[in-house]
């Protein structure tokens, strides 16, 4: 998308439960809105499979079909997968 800018994501994990702890975000617009939604995801004790199953907003203008918080908890399930 014309404009559009990177947004970096890292996720604090527990190994054991896979509940998310923490979270990491730089880029340009709209990383505030996305902390936000993690700050929830964390407040609500939300493990990684439930956070890479969030129902966020797809709108071409303003978000991408994959959101950076999706595309960092299904690396994240990925990575605990392996290291299991």
């Amino acid at each position: 998308m014309p404009g559009a800018q990177k947004t970096t994501v890292r996720l604090i994990l527990d190994r054991r439960s896979k509940r998310l702890l923490g979270a990491n975000l730089y880029g340009g617009n709209g990383t505030v809105l996305r902390a936000d939604t993690l700050g929830v995801a964390i407040q609500q004790r939300l493990t990684i499979d439930e956070a890479s199953r969030l129902d966020l907003i797809y709108a071409p203008p303003f978000a991408p079909l994959w959101d950076p918080i999706l595309v960092a908890a299904n690396q994240a399930k990925k990575r605990i997968q392996l290291a299991d």
